[in-house]
């Protein structure tokens, strides 16, 4: 696109060469920008997010697993560990980016910095991939700055920058794969570059599961350009087989555990429902993410790039994000699960078509580079919008976690949503493990009440007691409302959060006085996922 160029006549060597330099600087400068805003509030010392919580310690068990040199009994130290911390995730999440998060933990230790960090990399290592990708295909550094900054600003898009989320790394390994595909609408596919594809697709589907979309991507490409020849070729066969065998790879990884993670695809016998709620949500998340008449706006842009030819100079390649963000949806609306956040690997592909076609529509008005002061306002609305925006925050486990910790063997009744981000935080306290965490969603309700409390208590040796007060009703409420005898309340910590869902909210610590020397039996939580119970330490 001509308004990405800078003009160098009327100007000397020294200009040429520090315009240059300013744009090769370009990329680098966004990367880094976008690195630092990732970590904002990482001082806070909280994991936000329950699933991220999740996601540290997958990371926590990978390092723990290795040090421990227990490699060859992963499943029986997996329960083992479980016991103590009752916030693992494996395999229904990937075990890619906490192998990659361990790596950090084995540097900075065990903390939220340190699971921050790698994620925050991975943000800036996306920008950089995406800026490139753009460049391959449109040749506009303004188009790249405006679709990476508008993404990357976008409301979910900040949210998982900031806390131990999956998206990000996985979109790493997603433009990588994206990148070896850049002109496949031209006909060339070698098979080495076909090869490098479906192995980067295949970490991506190893980080998380939504990315098993890029195995579309070719054959979309082929349907848009008409390229039929590329079928008549091996390369898009075998990089598509060595994709699936990757795929059936992380399936069988889960089949001991009752297909947990792969069992997400809708069942046959209501495809048709889900499809059609799932499009009705995703359509309305879009328009209540960007507002009406942002939204008509997208949608204006979206049928310009259908149906107006290209007016701007240079070769530009939007098959690509057609095929890019028409399988990223098309896989959403086949999931049982939906989640506005599951948009993510849309927003990159669909914030290029609006951009590129919004240039289209306003050069039918203005001349030349004054087409691009539309696109140019529109981002910079964006753009301060969201720089506007605050961060995102939870306050509270990680607090009551120090309070908690003693350095000596106990065991702690976490009663609330937010327990694996309390897990967390005693195992960045507590490397020995000699704290174990009961989560109290887990046992029966009756044992709960005032009336059984006492005797439960006892006979389990219940050191500690943390009551969530939050918007949610929560396990052990009743106790909150009239506490037994031997709870005695030590520190009641405010709960609060960027999120409605803890806001102004409280934990109240109770330390049980009554408290048996040795539990009289094993207690044995259920674990739902994997159809299995676990045994709780006994310390």
């Amino acid at each position: 696109m001509s308004g990405s160029t800078l003009r160098e006549n009327r100007t000397g060597p020294q200009t040429r060469h520090d315009s240059s330099l300013i744009l090769k600087s370009l990329p680098y400068a966004l990367a880094l920008f976008f690195l630092l805003w990732s970590l904002r509030g990482v001082g806070a010392n909280n994991i936000i997010d329950t699933d991220a919580a999740r996601h540290a310690m997958n990371g926590s068990f990978i390092l723990d697993l290795i040090r421990e040199g227990k490699l060859l009994h992963p499943i029986a130290y997996g329960k083992e560990y479980y016991a103590d911390f009752p916030a693992l995730s494996l395999p229904f999440h990937p075990p890619l980016f906490p192998a990659i998060e361990s790596l950090f933990f084995a540097v900075f230790g065990v903390n939220v910095f340190a699971a921050r960090l790698a994620v925050a990399l991975a943000v800036a290592i996306s920008v950089l991939l995406f800026y490139r990708l753009i460049l391959a295909t449109h040749g506009s550094r303004l188009l790249a700055i405006l679709a990476i900054a508008t993404f990357c600003l976008w409301r979910h898009s900040r949210a998982v920058a900031s806390d131990v989320m999956l998206e990000f790394p996985a979109l790493v390994f997603t433009l990588a794969a994206l990148y070896m595909v850049r002109d496949l609408d031209t006909g060339k596919y070698p098979l080495r570059r076909g090869l490098a594809f479906a192995l980067l697709a295949g970490a991506a589907v190893w980080t998380k599961q939504h990315a098993v979309f890029l195995g579309l991507v070719p054959w979309f490409i082929v349907l848009f350009t008409f390229r039929w020849r590329l079928l008549l070729q091996k390369t898009i066969w075998v990089s598509s087989i060595v994709f699936g065998v990757q795929v059936i790879g992380l399936s069988l990884l889960a089949l001991p555990f009752r297909g947990t993670g792969v069992d997400q695809v809708a069942p046959a016998n209501e495809i048709g429902e889900i499809f059609t709620h799932n499009l009705r949500f995703y359509l309305e998340s879009i328009a209540g993410t960007l507002g009406l008449a942002p939204a008509i706006l997208l949608g204006l842009c979206i049928v310009a790039a259908a149906v107006l030819k290209p007016v701007t100079a240079g070769r530009q390649r939007p098959a690509l994000y057609w095929s890019w963000a028409l399988s990223a949806f098309t896989v959403l609306l086949l999931l049982g699960p939906f989640d506005e956040r599951y948009l993510f690997f849309v927003y990159p592909a669909l914030a290029v078509i609006a951009y590129a076609s919004l240039f289209r529509l306003a050069s039918m008005v203005f001349p030349g580079r004054l087409a691009w002061y539309v696109p140019v306002a529109v981002g910079a609305y964006c753009i301060v919008m969201g720089l506007m925006a605050g961060p995102f925050f939870l306050s509270g486990p990680a607090q009551s976690a120090a309070l908690v910790v003693s350095g000596t063997p106990q065991r702690v009744l976490y009663c609330g949503s937010t327990d694996g981000n309390f897990i967390f935080a005693v195992r960045t306290l507590d490397p020995q493990r000699q704290t174990t965490v009961i989560p109290g969603d887990k046992l029966p309700e009756a044992d709960l009440s005032p009336a059984n409390f006492e005797a439960f208590a006892r006979r389990y040796s219940i050191d500690r007691i943390v009551i969530e007060d939050s918007t949610r009703r929560q396990a052990c409420e009743d106790l909150l409302a009239a506490p037994t005898a031997s709870m005695h309340l030590e520190h009641r910590l405010p709960l609060n959060s960027s999120s409605s869902r803890w806001r102004k909210g409280s934990l109240s610590l109770y330390k049980l006085t009554h408290r048996a020397p040795v539990p009289a039996e094993p207690l044995e939580i259920p674990v739902p996922k994997i159809g299995q119970e676990v045994q709780i330490g006994l310390k």
